[in-house]
């Protein structure tokens, strides 16, 4: 299924009242999980151990060049 068709069939499911925002929000949020879904079977995933310190030398990296 193309990305074109993926988004008319999330938007038709939305309610007739929905406003932009939640529009928007539903977008980027079946993009983030399409995004997660890849990395999965790329197998570029953290488990444990390994999560927690990724977590931190991110975390690192985000508020030392602040």
């Amino acid at each position: 299924m193309t990305t074109k068709a993926q988004l008319l069939d999330k938007i038709a499911t939305l309610p007739e009242t929905v406003n932009l925002d939640a529009v928007m929000y539903n977008i980027k949020l079946q993009e983030s999980l399409a995004r997660a879904d890849e990395d999965i079977k790329a197998g570029r995933v953290y488990e444990g151990d390994a999560a927690r310190l990724r977590v931190r030398e991110l975390a690192v990296e985000r508020y030392e060049a602040s």
